[in-house]
């Protein structure tokens, strides 16, 4: 039998030792499963707008700016939790890549240069730095602009600069660019294909999240805190949700084009060579675009009652099948050559074919209906109108479809607004066809830039014209494109100047319009074709002066 002997004094203590224990154990279960503070973040950087994009909506203890090397000093002294490093991470450091720093050269669209290398960024920047243009995420280290006196602005700003002529050239993230600027390869290397090599690029940086290496104490917490499902460092997984971590995911090309007429000499063609012939040379492109579009100037099939000019049998459909289209607007002037039942049997052929229509249908509702489609996570809707509703033939009628009757939606102001107003809140790139302006005139009427200004002011993205016959110019109106004519695509007219066409082909993402190319044609007898060498330079510098003289 033992008997222990507590002294009085001993009695005093105990109770004592066991609250401090008892405090010290559940102090310590608290700071293990307890949220972190929010941690303090180092950046060398003029402006913390990198870190802001880099991890949206996440609110840092601070963010402080300096130099890489007292950051560093920061960190080991613990004024800080994690520092941005770009291109190699400091040696010592436990660091994650969390998305690539792409900065892209940039010029007005029609700017003549065509690619630049190091040497003569770098004589720019030196000689006259004022004119050179720079977003604020990209004032880091490391880049031949850090130490010159450039103007630093948001991407937004610096294309709507440019355009305006006040800059040289700018320097941006390659997921903000905007079609009223062009890229310029640099050291011959275009940063928009380096999606599998992302460092080929010369300016490429990837970027690290960086911390000092934690003590036992600092791994049992994140390991706790990991069990908890609330890891201490899981903010750096926003970056991985952002454009940083792929600069070039989610990207999908639209082709546009213009007239296609499958009567009178194409019609001949296609019944003696087949209805594959008039798109053999151009096929592949647009098979190779994730949504192609054109607008179809003539009725397809076997039914309906002569009004005015145009039908393609019903075989034609499958030259368009072949061409890759699939989206045609049937808002023009020979929508209902063959009356409404012309039109409903052109619209039964589409759907049998799995092409899509817009801008027509068995009533007004259905006329101005948008179409709407997503591919590869970017919904594009589609919207056509017509100036030429009503057209004066034999017999006298109009193509504008009513509550009850089959036809074309009109191309009214109000109605127009109305549309995309309300397709804006529904899709990321908002489309609108036009059929309008003055046949043969290269240059737009007043009243076509009335119409489309009021379309991209309402939301449209980019407003595509067609009718003229020949091509007119581009105009970069606030954030939109506005193509006021594309020309023919198929024809058979017999003037020289109807035979230039273009193909453009549009880079969208789910922000928008990235980027525009502009693919000059010509129609050889009755089939279009790529040009290349000095007839695609000869055909682009006219399309690039009926767009300069817009301004």
């Amino acid at each position: 039998m033992f008997v222990v002997i507590v002294r009085k004094r001993a009695l005093f203590w105990v109770p004592i030792l066991v609250f401090l224990t008892l405090g010290g154990v559940l102090t310590i279960l608290a700071w293990l499963i307890g949220p972190a503070p929010a941690p303090r973040l180092g950046l060398a950087s003029a402006f913390p707008h990198l870190a802001r994009g880099l991890f949206p909506g996440y609110q840092f203890g601070e963010v402080i700016l300096d130099e890489p090397s007292r950051l560093l000093e920061k960190l080991s002294r613990s004024e800080l939790d994690y520092l941005l490093e770009l291109g190699r991470p400091t040696e010592g450091l436990v660091s994650w890549p969390v998305g690539y720093l792409v900065p892209a050269v940039v010029v007005p669209f029609f700017d003549s240069r065509q690619m630049l290398d190091l040497q003569s960024l770098q004589e720019a920047i030196l000689s006259t730095p004022e004119e050179v243009l720079v977003a604020q995420e990209l004032a880091v280290p490391g880049y031949p602009w850090w130490d010159a006196p450039v103007r630093y602005l948001e991407s937004g700003e610096i294309a709507e600069e440019l355009r305006e002529g006040r800059g040289g050239f700018g320097i941006i993230l390659l997921q903000e660019r905007k079609p009223a600027v062009r890229v310029l390869p640099l050291e011959g290397v275009d940063p928009r294909d380096c999606a599998a090599h992302p460092l080929a690029y010369p300016l490429t940086r990837t970027i690290y999240l960086s911390q000092r290496p934690k003590g036992l104490a600092g791994q049992l917490r994140d390991w706790v805190q990991n069990r908890l499902q609330s890891p201490v460092n899981a903010f750096r997984l926003l970056a991985l949700g952002t454009p940083y971590a792929q600069p070039w995911a989610g990207e999908i090309t639209l082709v546009a084009v213009g007239d296609i007429m499958l009567d009178r000499d194409v019609k001949k063609a296609g019944l003696s060579n087949g209805w594959e012939y008039m798109f053999a040379e151009t096929a592949s492109f647009l098979r190779g675009a994730d949504v192609s579009f054109a607008n179809l100037e003539s009725p397809l099939g076997d039914r309906g009652r002569f009004i005015n000019m145009f039908q393609a049998p019903p075989e034609a459909v499958e030259g368009l099948a072949f061409a890759g289209l699939d989206v045609v607007s049937l808002a023009n002037n020979h929508a209902l050559d063959y009356h409404h039942e012309g039109l409903l049997e052109t619209m039964r052929l589409l759907r049998e074919y799995g092409i899509d229509w817009v801008g027509a249908g068995r009533n007004l509702q259905e006329a101005r209906a948008p179409l709407i489609r997503e591919v590869g996570g970017v919904s594009i809707g589609f919207l056509a109108y017509t100036e030429m509703w009503f057209v004066y033939s034999r017999e006298p009628i109009s193509w504008r479809a009513t509550a009850e009757e089959p036809g074309v939606a009109p191309a009214e102001l109000d109605q127009i607004v109305e549309d995309v107003q309300k397709l804006r809140e529904l899709v990321d790139v908002v489309v609108v066809s036009m059929h309008w302006g003055k046949e043969y005139v290269h240059e737009p009427t007043p009243e076509q830039m009335r119409l489309a200004r009021a379309a991209a002011d309402a939301g449209a993205d980019l407003i595509v014209g067609h009718h003229p016959h020949v091509l007119q110019g581009l105009e970069f109106y606030n954030q939109s494109v506005i193509a006021y004519s594309l020309g023919n695509f198929v024809f058979d007219l017999n003037l020289p100047s109807t035979w230039e066409t273009m193909l453009l082909e549009f880079t969208l993402s789910e922000q928008g319009v990235r980027d525009l190319a502009i693919l000059p044609a010509r129609i050889f007898g009755v089939q279009p074709r790529i040009l290349d060498g000095a007839p695609r330079e000869a055909a682009y510098q006219r399309i690039r002066q009926y767009s300069l003289n817009l301004r």
